[in-house]
């Protein structure tokens, strides 16, 4: 039973965002009773910061664990389009080793550029973000050397995606979210002994950065044993592939540029807020976006947690195996999230109130927009993920001009309508395309009508 539960890589995808989880059970109610709420604003702006650092991947993680997965299943190259995809080429039943080292020398050169691209974006972007709310505070000297210890450790992130997604690829997910629940979990006491004693953002950054560092050399030697197991020897190499390079790049740069479309279509709205002249106002809604956006992870994990094996599926174009397999995780996780959505709505208030803590959620009215927004955004979600299975991205547009629109539109409307505008703003600009075109794509992929497919989503058997 332990053994099943160890290999499970939805199980032990769960267990790691519920050790993340236990900074915000046990790191962030520390946070919101010891520090001013102008700092308080700080935190949760430097962790939209964090997110924006992890934009500097490009695209290229998800693209490691697609063709990590496809030479990993046997095949000898990785289509760089549909049309490529749907000429159905021989697969063979053994690994391509030669395929993943060459994948992984040609992503190391990449890397190093790509690091120096994420120290560029924070310094002028990322300080851009910040400012505004560290000079609301009383410790502006300390919080700014506390944002270069986040340009670090974005650096240090990046790093670490490579191993990982490679991991990933391999089908170890279950072994991956293991050692980073443990290493999160070490991360987490020693926050919570730091804000015991009485120390600041800068400590427990400092902390965090520690820990990265010791999860992006596990990660790196997890990957050279793994080659050692399997009886082939990897070393640290720096070759560049031209093949392989090639075939993942049209995907890649689409990826990547819809992942900063995707960041401003998520953040957005917190972008906005963050510039605004009230430290409660900031907290509040960054707290509940950061609530929900902990839902969203947790709900994605069905699916997401198993996306080496459903490229695995996509690679032989098994669809038959592959459609229950998708309706299945599609359903568990909407699922988990209505159910964890509601509780929120009901009991989150009041549990703040219980512990006494004077930052609040949004307004319900602002609530019950996000969570309809968050549900709707999941399901096609998947369906994208499911879709770019095929190494075809075809999102990039819709992406960018979604969040440019986002941020436009909320920056004229917030002093008019405050945060209720704003998310109208975004659940309305998502629900014109992002919300549908995904589901469409895919189904159509895959040969899937809609009707089967609801049929399939509500009972597993009924899927062809």
């Amino acid at each position: 039973m332990v053994k099943k539960i160890f290999s499970s890589p939805t199980i032990m995808t769960w267990i790691s965002y519920f050790v993340r989880f236990g900074s915000t059970i046990f790191v962030l109610p520390l946070i919101l009773l010891k520090f001013p709420e102008a700092e308080i604003a700080v935190w949760f702006v430097f962790s939209l910061v964090i997110g924006l650092a992890q934009l500097a991947d490009s695209g290229f993680g998800p693209s490691i664990v697609r063709s990590t997965s496809y030479y990993y299943a046997g095949s000898k190259h990785i289509p760089k389009n549909i049309k490529e995809f749907k000429s159905k080429k021989e697969i063979n039943s053994n690994v391509n080793y030669n395929g993943l080292i060459d994948l992984l020398n040609t992503v190391n050169i990449v890397y190093i550029f790509l690091g120096f691209i994420s120290v560029v974006v924070l310094m002028f972007v990322g300080e851009f973000i910040v400012s505004n709310s560290i000079n609301m505070t009383d410790n502006v000297a300390m919080l700014n050397s506390a944002f270069y210890l986040i340009v670090i450790q974005a650096y240090v992130n990046l790093q670490k995606v490579k191993w990982v997604s490679f991991i990933q690829g391999v089908d170890k997910v279950a072994s991956i979210q293991l050692a980073q629940s443990i290493i999160n979990a070490l991360n987490i006491i020693f926050n919570f002994l730091s804000l015991s004693l009485g120390y600041g953002i800068f400590a427990l950054l400092a902390i965090n950065l520690i820990f990265n560092l010791v999860t992006l050399f596990y990660s790196k030697y997890f990957v050279i044993k793994w080659f050692k197991q399997n009886e082939k020897l990897y070393s640290l190499k720096y070759n560049f592939n031209k093949r392989i390079f090639i075939s993942i790049w049209p995907s890649t740069w689409r990826w990547g540029l819809m992942q900063y479309g995707g960041y401003l279509t998520n953040n957005g709205s917190a972008i906005v807020v963050s510039q605004l002249s009230s430290p409660t106002l900031i907290a509040s809604f960054l707290l509940s976006q950061r609530a929900i956006f902990f839902i969203r992870q947790v709900s994605q994990a069905p699916l997401y947690a198993n996306l080496p094996r459903i490229f695995q599926l996509m690679a032989k174009q098994d669809y038959k195996v592959l459609k229950p397999y998708c309706a299945k995780a599609i359903r568990m996780g909407l699922a988990i999230q209505f159910i964890v959505l509601l509780i929120m709505i009901l009991i989150g208030p009041k549990m703040l109130d219980v512990f006494e803590i004077n930052t609040k959620l949004a307004p319900l009215s602002v609530l019950l927009v996000m969570s309809v927004s968050i549900m709707l955004e999941l399901h096609h979600a998947f369906h994208a993920q499911i879709y770019m299975g095929s190494n075809h991205v075809p999102f990039l547009l819709p992406a960018v001009l979604s969040g440019i629109a986002i941020v436009g539109i909320s920056f004229g409307i917030v002093n008019h309508y405050g945060l209720i505008g704003i998310v109208i703003v975004q659940f309305l600009v998502q629900l014109s395309f992002n919300n549908w075109y995904p589901v469409y794509l895919n189904l159509k992929l895959l040969n899937w009508p809609f009707l089967e497919y609801i049929k399939c989503l509500f009972y597993v058997k009924k899927c062809n």
